[in-house]
């Protein structure tokens, strides 16, 4: 019985892994089933901790890391980042047709909390859905503005690791929850955004995420063919950012889409309006904190955010190279080869 359990486990997870060859995300969660590294969801309660308490403690993370990096940065130099070369501009969004909308809704997977109206239901009676949706989408392209009713974000702390402090706000990680409805018209720009930021010369070569056909296994082939390619010792230093979408600025933002990336009219004017104004509250056990405004970073559990933070960091690629660094990036790991 034993043999036989063991034999009908290992095929299962065989045939799991070669199901999923094609698709990284998929590999990558049937062996973390394998290796039984997956850990479920912590009920954790503390007295010292509220949704207040979570609340604060995340607002004020972002205020000291922004003026330890000005304190910082005032007393170097500045760097000469070589500019881009000239980018084709983008001044119109298209039309989006129903078509477009409905099947968006059909690829719906899940609801948030936020969701006034359930996945299901918007799927259910996705034929109905896509003409308000497509609308929808029409006037707040044509017209510059994102809903603010889609501007706010849920915030749910959850314990980075089960060893970490279960008392101390500092172990949990906060995770973001948009409105649904808000995400399809993200993803809606996004399909008429990503091909013309992707194609443009200031976008970074060296960028592996949130690009089509790019991922974690280009980033790592590229590092891998650098090291193998040369006979001389070679150093790896890897940098990272602390709470890196959380801390960009929308006006040097909104500049770099513009001078670099070409945006006008109306595409600019509604990447602004979906920046800015934003706002979040930390849900805790049942109980909401106060609402907090958003004065910067890109939103967190968007569509836009990744891809519009490789558009934020483009820069640094250009500066490497003027350096004569071989480098790579994967969203905010920057990795250096010497």
């Amino acid at each position: 019985m034993a043999k036989s359990f063991e034999t009908a486990q290992k095929d299962f997870y065989s045939h799991a892994i070669n199901d999923s060859a094609v698709n990284p995300k998929s590999k990558w969660g049937s062996i973390r089933k394998l290796l039984h590294s997956a850990t479920g969801k912590l009920n954790v309660l503390s007295d010292n901790l509220t949704a207040k308490v979570f609340s604060t403690f995340f607002s004020d993370k972002l205020i000291f890391i922004v003026s330890d990096i000005t304190a910082r940065i005032t007393s170097l130099p500045a760097p000469v980042v070589p500019p881009p070369l000239s980018s084709a501009s983008f001044s119109t969004f298209s039309s989006v047709s129903i078509s477009q909308a409905d099947a968006l809704l059909l690829s719906l997977a899940k609801s948030s909390p936020l969701d006034i109206v359930p996945v299901a239901l918007l799927k259910s009676c996705h034929s109905t859905f896509a003409v308000l949706l497509s609308k929808l989408a029409n006037v707040s392209f044509t017209s510059g503005k994102f809903p603010n009713s889609y501007k706010t974000a849920q915030i749910t702390p959850i314990l980075k690791k089960p060893s970490l402090d279960p008392s101390t706000p500092s172990s949990f990680r906060p995770i973001s929850n948009l409105r649904t409805l808000g995400k399809l018209l993200e993803r809606l720009a996004q399909v008429q955004l990503r091909s013309h930021f992707c194609s443009a010369p200031a976008f970074s070569s060296y960028q592996s995420a949130y690009r089509p056909l790019h991922s974690t296994e280009t980033s790592t082939l590229f590092i891998a063919n650098t090291l193998f390619c040369t006979s001389t010792p070679s150093l790896l230093v890897s940098l990272d950012l602390s709470s890196a979408f959380d801390c960009i600025s929308h006006s040097i933002l909104l500049d770099r889409l513009s001078n670099d990336f070409g945006l006008s009219g109306m595409p600019l004017a509604w990447l602004q309006s979906y920046l800015t104004s934003r706002s979040q509250f930390v849900a805790w056990h049942g109980i909401n904190s106060a609402s907090t405004p958003l004065l910067m970073g890109v939103p967190q559990g968007s569509v836009l955010g990744p891809l519009l933070f490789s558009i934020n960091v483009s820069p640094v690629s250009r500066l490497l190279h003027s350096l004569g660094l071989q480098h790579h990036m994967y969203a905010d790991d920057t990795t250096l080869m010497l």
